[in-house]
């Protein structure tokens, strides 16, 4: 019985391990290889099979001779730079995809004629001849070219008007053997510019081929008798079977030349006239003129395109776009032979000859001038749905500053992001960012030129700004659109090489289908839901190093309560309406040992969507100091606490104050105060506390505006906040590992003489600050607070009449410490600058409200230091105590501590934290203050 379970036990083993290998394959040709038609069920490592050898490739010192230099600034000329951290980081790429990329160089005709000789050529695949017959001149030389090919042709098709029927049918007889059939087929010229794609008649018969593959050529045009055999050879191997390849072709300028006027266009390259000014080697281009050799599986690609400034382009253009758009098959120029410099007697034989009967046909003379007149064909490249060849060369020129890429889906999504991106792109120029912009397009509700127009509009947002229109078509499918989207996508990833990508978080196919294709390519990216775009415009003030570490922070969420549901119930209604601008937040709650059944209850059935929630209940009541100090701890450098009590109340707005300051003094190159701020405060503090005379009123503008600080200017300040704050891993880690000691050390020995001067934490003999107080002095570190007008405020404490608060006099002056909670994003408004200071920017406090440098903190803790600690003072960037608790060396092996066992007590007051019951002792003076400002 036992063997069958264990054999059932393997067999469920092995089908889970099949199941993950075909979602991982899956996952990765749905992106990297999508749709590669013929060879959908090759292994996609197969594309490397046959990489090029050195033997293989014109080195680049030797390609020099072949390069004339008198045009050196011409971007095709320039190797393209590919940042090594974000090459490491792309998927596993084919031959032909790294050369579409230019990570790779391209083959010469020598190394081609190897890479061909290798391949049967004398195999079963069938193939068609298709000839576009207009008049019977070149119909005749075609024919006869037919005739010379090196390699058997099925079946020819003569597609011709009816003018031309008599003089086909009479060349059919004449040459049997090609087993002619003449197709006459009309269409009306005046719809479509001559030579486009919409003119062209035998487009609409390819569904009729049922040939392996259909062979094209263009009138005017008599290709060499090893034509068809070369490039059926090439198309044969590993490194070009997913390919157009021709002889023939255009290089369109980079897609930074807008289309726009017919004047002064930038030029566009003719193959293989262009070759003079480069190294005779394949390389990706825009468009194969003249002769087309298809696979009978990609005929359906050149039918899906249906509209009308597309059909009124050029066909060569149609054609190859068609290939690349729908199924990432890119075109490739063959290249002529290799001059030799030195003998002509060397100089090899080409690859592939093309002659031009019809001068009118020729790239140089009929291309350059549809480039240049024709309104439609500007207008779809004026959309720049895809990267041209020389894009990917441009974009990543060593000059060219980084790049942020912005993915916009539908009118709604653009009211949304454009706020931001005028920001960022107007932030970014500093920092040395450009913005590039992508739209999905008319079709699914917004154009590219409408985004242009918005963002000429808008003021202050600049109008360079490079929005690129994917022109996408919308499918019935939902998930074959998102595909085909993320292909079209795929391309402007791998061209701009952006070092951030913005885009809306919604649950959709297209959103997951994004949210996989940059995963593939470890891209940085930060997803907002669209309606909290507008509270993320400080966005645009962090760094790039900073916005690359979005993903990486962990904020966790910590509420502690007893057995007060009805604070529980506000503080979780405003949690419950908080930002969180599509993190993964987790609750974790924390109830006390006497916590009532209603508190319970109510915990239970809380729900908590934007992350997981996780409760907790103590067996033995311990108080606050256990309370806060047992409920968090990091669990790495990147994961942060939010610590709240259930008296308190937060702002809508708190995590995005949070995420902002973290990112700005954590994660910024630019700031130097990773080490020395310890927290993020969410509360304004009204009155001082650790004054020996007792609490105070408190302006912190009342020291800061003298001083020449502008008005609503955050501080630090060493004080802790226990009312609403996010506390750092480092700091609160060593924080740990403080306390555990001097609590060890008040039980056994009391060796250590710890204190802060003049401080009146000293009387909090069971409250948590005192002791964080101590490391904070000793160490000068400081916690950020708002400053916002009237003390606008991310948390505020309620401190209702109850546990803490035994007289109902005292109520009327507690109310004092209740401050206005921000509900209206006036963040960035408010703050001077509109952005966060630096660290060195900041008004620093001491912890009575006195200002000074952080340089002074540092000479105060050091002096102090000496004087409660026999070791030297460590760098405040180790985050270990142990230099403060001398005489002990180490805390190795330190027992377990049980805090509850000092603080149990015998009625519910002695649990209270000691600075709530230094509170009420001064009730009496508070009230007075308050009667006489009111007197005043």
């Amino acid at each position: 019985m036992a063997t069958v379970r264990s054999s059932n036990r393997l067999l469920r083993l092995l089908q889970l391990l099949v199941f993950c290998f075909a979602v991982v394959s899956w996952s990765s040709s749905l992106f990297l290889n999508l749709p590669l038609p013929s060879s959908l069920t090759d292994d996609h490592k197969q594309y490397n099979k046959h990489e090029p050898s050195s033997l293989e490739l014109v080195n680049a010192h030797n390609s020099s001779q072949y390069v004339t230099r008198s045009l050196v600034d011409d971007p095709i000329l320039e190797r393209r730079h590919i940042d090594p951290s974000l090459e490491r980081t792309w998927p596993e790429l084919s031959f032909i995809q790294r050369l579409q990329l230019d990570h790779t160089q391209g083959h010469n005709t020598t190394s081609l004629s190897q890479l061909s000789s290798n391949v049967n050529t004398t195999a079963t695949s069938t193939i068609t001849a298709l000839i576009h017959a207009t008049d019977h001149k070149s119909l005749r030389i075609q024919l006869g070219a037919l005739l010379d090919q090196t390699m058997a042709i099925d079946t020819t098709w003569i597609v011709c008007s009816d003018d031309l029927r008599a003089v086909a049918e009479i060349y059919a007889a004449k040459y049997p053997s090609l087993e002619v059939t003449v197709l006459v087929i009309d269409i009306d010229s005046t719809t479509y510019p001559e030579r486009s794609a919409g003119a062209t008649p035998w487009l609409y018969l390819l569904p009729r081929v049922h040939t392996d593959y259909v062979w094209i050529l263009e009138d005017g045009v008599k290709p060499s008798s090893n034509y068809l055999k070369t490039t059926f050879a090439l198309l044969q191997t590993d490194e070009y079977k997913e390919t157009l390849l021709g002889s023939h072709a255009s290089l369109l300028p980079p897609s930074k030349d807008a289309v726009g006027t017919i004047t002064n266009r930038p030029q566009l390259h003719c193959l293989p006239s262009a070759f003079h000014l480069l190294p005779k080697l394949t390389r990706p281009v825009d468009m194969i003129h003249h002769a087309w050799l298809l696979r009978a599986e990609w005929i359906p690609l050149l039918l899906t395109e249906r509209r009308l400034d597309a059909l009124k382009s050029p066909l060569s253009y149609y054609i190859s776009q068609s290939l690349l758009v729908h199924a990432n098959i890119p075109s490739v120029v063959i290249p002529p032979a290799i001059i030799s410099s030195t003998n002509d007697a060397d100089t090899s034989p080409p690859l592939l000859y093309l002659q031009n009967i019809k001068p009118s046909v020729s790239c140089t003379t009929a291309i350059p001038s549809a480039y240049q007149q024709s309104k439609y064909w500007n207008r779809l490249l004026a959309m720049n749905s895809s990267p041209t060849a020389l894009d990917y060369r441009y974009f990543s020129q060593p000059a060219q500053p980084s790049k942020a890429l912005f993915f916009i889906d539908g009118p709604k999504e653009a009211n949304a992001f454009l706020p931001l991106i005028c920001q960022f792109d107007a932030s970014s120029s500093s920092n040395g960012l450009s913005t590039h912009v992508v739209v999905t397009g008319k079709q699914r509700g917004l154009s590219g030129s409408s985004v242009s127009a918005l963002i000429h509009g808008m003021p202050g947002c600049n109008p360079s700004i490079k929005v690129h229109d994917l022109d996408h078509f919308t499918l019935l499918n939902p998930m074959d659109t998102a595909n085909h989207i993320s292909l079209q996508l795929s391309r402007w990833i791998q061209a701009l090489q952006p070092r951030i990508l913005f885009h809306s978080r919604h649950d959709s196919p297209l959103f997951h289908s994004v949210a996989t294709l940059v995963h593939s390519y470890h891209l940085p990216v930060i997803q907002l839901p669209i309606d909290d775009v507008q509270h993320a415009l400080w966005i645009a003030k962090l760094p790039l190093e900073a916005l690359q570490c979005w993903n990486q922070i962990k904020i966790d969420l910590v509420v502690i309560t007893d057995r007060r549901p009805h604070s529980l119930s506000r503080l979780f209604n405003s949690i419950g309406h908080g930002v969180y601008l599509g993190d993964h937040v987790d609750l974790t709650i924390h109830m006390e040992q006497t916590s009532d059944r209603v508190t319970r209850m109510f915990v239970n059935s809380f729900s908590w969507s934007h992350g997981t929630k996780r409760l907790r209940h103590r067996i033995r009541k311990g108080g606050l100091m256990p309370a806060i100090v047992e409920s968090w701890y990091p669990s790495s450098n990147d994961n942060y606490g939010v610590i709240l009590e259930d008296d308190i109340e937060v702002s809508p707005l708190f995590y995005t104050w949070i995420k902002y300051n973290i990112l700005h003094y954590r994660y910024s190159k630019r700031d130097t105060g990773y080490d020395r701020i310890y927290g993020i405060s969410l509360y304004s503090p009204r009155n001082l506390e650790l004054l020996p005379e007792g609490r105070i009123e408190f302006d912190p503008n009342d020291v800061l505006l003298p001083n020449d600080f502008a008005p609503r200017t955050p501080y630090a300040s060493q004080v802790p906040c226990s009312w609403g704050a996010v506390y750092f891993p480092e700091h609160w880690r060593e924080f740990h590992h403080y306390l555990t000691t001097r609590l060890m050390d008040l039980r056994h020995s009391k060796r250590l003489k710890i204190h802060v001067p003049n401080s009146r934490s000293e009387r909090w003999k069971k409250s948590w600050k005192k002791y964080f107080i101590e490391m904070v002095y000793l160490r000068a570190y400081v916690m950020v607070y708002p400053n916002f007008q009237d003390f606008e405020s991310f948390s505020t404490n309620h401190l209702e009449f109850g546990t803490h608060i035994k007289h109902e006099r005292a109520q009327v002056a507690l109310d004092s410490f209740v401050v206005p909670l921000m509900q209206r994003n006036t963040i960035l408004s408010q703050l001077p600058d509109h952005r966060l200071p630096r660290f060195d920017e900041l008004p620093m406090m001491d912890l009575w409200g006195d200002l000074m440098t952080h340089d002074e903190m540092e000479t105060v803790a050091a002096t102090w230091h000496q004087a409660v600690s026999v070791c030297a003072r460590w760098p405040s960037n180790h985050f270990n105590p142990q230099d403060m608790l001398c005489p002990f060396d180490t805390v190795d092996d330190v027992d377990s501590l049980d805090v509850a066992t000092m603080t149990t007590p015998d009625i519910d007051y002695e649990h209270l934290d000691d600075q709530v019951k230094d509170l009420e002792s001064n009730w009496d003076r508070i009230l007075s203050n308050q009667a006489t400002q009111q007197v005043a």
